[in-house]
């Protein structure tokens, strides 16, 4: 049989950004935790949430636009179990503002997640 799949909309944006427990190293020796979004890993494991079956980008928003512009993109990953992760690379020591889109099987892109700070 045919199947086809039909898509007027775009996909909600990706949720749930969260630097990864392992990679949120609160940097050695400091009074941090693994929940405050510093790390002294400039390629950490970002996770979240999104579409079964969608590609995720995620992206350092540098002019705050929320769109991937040239240079910004950090990684894919396509959605299984409703979840994805991936290894940014190139993150710059100071503020990284975080985002991710994810596009549908027929190629819909949804806006800009929330803004995860890592640091």
């Amino acid at each position: 049989p045919l199947s086809i799949t039909i898509s007027t909309s775009a996909p909600a944006a990706p949720g749930g950004l969260d630097l990864d427990t392992a990679s949120d190293t609160a940097g050695a020796g400091s009074t941090g935790t693994t929940t405050d979004n510093l790390t002294n890993d400039n390629t950490p494991l970002i996770r979240g949430t999104g579409v079964n079956g969608a590609e995720v980008t995620l992206f350092r928003d540098a002019n705050s636009n929320g769109k991937v512009d040239s240079g910004e993109a950090l990684g894919t990953a396509t959605v299984t179990g409703s979840a994805w992760s991936i290894t940014a690379t190139g993150l710059a020591d100071g503020v990284n503002n975080l985002k991710a889109i994810q596009t549908d099987a027929v190629g819909k892109t949804s806006s800009g997640s929330s803004t995860l700070a890592v640091t």
